[in-house]
């Protein structure tokens, strides 16, 4: 009966957990300046494969890396700050200004990509993006 009694309780509860936990996630990226910017319906990547993505005047590569996990970073250098290339074949994208290059199959090289947090909800695909300071 016990165990009855605290079932009820974690079903009448959960949907209050949910929506506090859910406007507690809301105010920790407002305060940190983080904006979740819808990108597109999740289109099917293949492990390596870096798509190329715009948020207002803003570019991102999404990618799936060899684990299945899906990422992204900003088209941006940096090192040196100059936009970056992609490389389909090789599944790498490269600096051609410093010649930094990162494999985004195995997530190494000697370039470290600033990353940008993803979420996809309701199939729907977001960004987390951070405003730059001047």
């Amino acid at each position: 009966m016990a165990k009855s009694l605290l079932d009820t309780v974690k079903a009448v509860a959960a949907p209050w957990v949910e929506m506090y936990a859910e406007r507690i996630e809301d105010t920790v990226d407002g305060l940190s300046g983080l904006t979740w910017v819808p990108v597109s319906d999740r289109p099917a990547r293949s492990p390596g494969a870096a798509e190329l993505v715009f948020v207002g005047r803003e570019a991102y590569y999404l990618y799936v890396n060899r684990r299945g996990e899906l990422k992204a970073f900003e088209n941006r250098c940096s090192r040196c700050g100059e936009l970056l290339t992609n490389i389909a074949d090789a599944k790498k994208v490269k600096c051609f200004t410093c010649g930094a290059e990162w494999d985004v199959l195995r997530e190494e090289g000697t370039l470290k990509p600033r990353e940008v947090l993803v979420k996809v909800e309701n199939g729907r695909l977001y960004l987390g993006v951070k405003a730059h300071e001047p």
